[in-house]
């Protein structure tokens, strides 16, 4: 490109020319008509002529059917049966029952607490030794020891400072020692209620809930104990002992 005036060779794009200060004018190229392409139209062939149809001859009516006679059906002579008789053409005898053996009731050794007499005036702790099974038993030491083992537990935490931790000891030592002299379903039941209080406690300050195997061992002698007790107050009013052994199962 060069300019109008001076005829300085200009680079593309300037808009004053550098030599003498023209404007630079830029003019557009005419645009360039792009090339109409006709189609080729084929020829329409002629369309054939249609031929007549021819018309429809009426179809003839239908003669009636005349109606088959059917007989009257008559009804199916009875089928005789003659009665089943054995193979050897004698009486049937009827079946013999079958041998059901006797049940056989429960019998205690004769050295078992079940077969000696029960004193009206028994108390309700040897009504538990004497009718509770191992198993309750064991629920109900186990219970008591981990009452003192609670209790031994909040010792460090008071020796750190933590004043709520004499409310536990005092609690758990009480129900402890309780339950080393009586066996009441009430005191399991209050262990139970105060370590669930605890455990809820831990659940809410810590996230992890403490003394879950003290609660399951603390109800489990709850019930076991509760129906020892339901025993002892039905025998004290009849006069009838049990027949078995009682637990927290059965």
């Amino acid at each position: 490109m060069f300019c109008s005036n001076c005829g300085k060779k200009l680079m593309d794009g300037t808009k004053f020319c550098t030599a003498c200060g023209t404007k630079v004018i830029y003019e557009e190229p005419a645009p360039v008509a792009e090339p109409v392409v006709k189609a080729s139209v084929a020829p329409v062939e002629p369309v054939a002529p249609v031929e007549p149809v021819a018309p429809i001859e009426p179809v003839a009516p239908v003669e009636p059917v005349a109606p088959v006679y059917q007989a009257p059906q008559q009804p199916a002579a009875p089928v005789y049966e003659a009665p089943q008789q054995n193979v050897y053409g004698a009486p049937q005898q009827p079946a013999t029952p079958m041998y059901q053996a006797p049940q056989q009731q429960y019998i205690p050794p004769v050295n078992s607490p079940l077969n000696a007499p029960v004193p009206a005036e028994i108390s309700e702790d040897e009504f538990f030794e004497r009718f509770a099974d191992k198993n309750l038993k064991t629920n109900y030491k186990v219970t008591m020891i981990i009452s003192f083992l609670s209790a031994a537990v909040a010792i460090p935490a008071i020796v750190f400072g933590n004043v709520f931790s004499i409310i536990d000891l005092i609690a758990f030592a009480v129900i402890g020692g309780l339950m080393l002299k009586k066996k009441t379903w009430i005191l399991p039941l209050a262990m139970a209620i105060w370590g669930g209080i605890g455990t809820v406690l831990s659940m809410a300050t810590t996230g992890t809930p403490t003394g879950i195997v003290a609660l399951i061992f603390a109800i489990t002698a709850t019930i076991g104990a509760k129906k020892v007790h339901d025993a002892y107050v039905q025998f004290k009013s009849t006069g009838v002992a049990p027949t078995g052994l009682i637990g927290s199962k059965k």
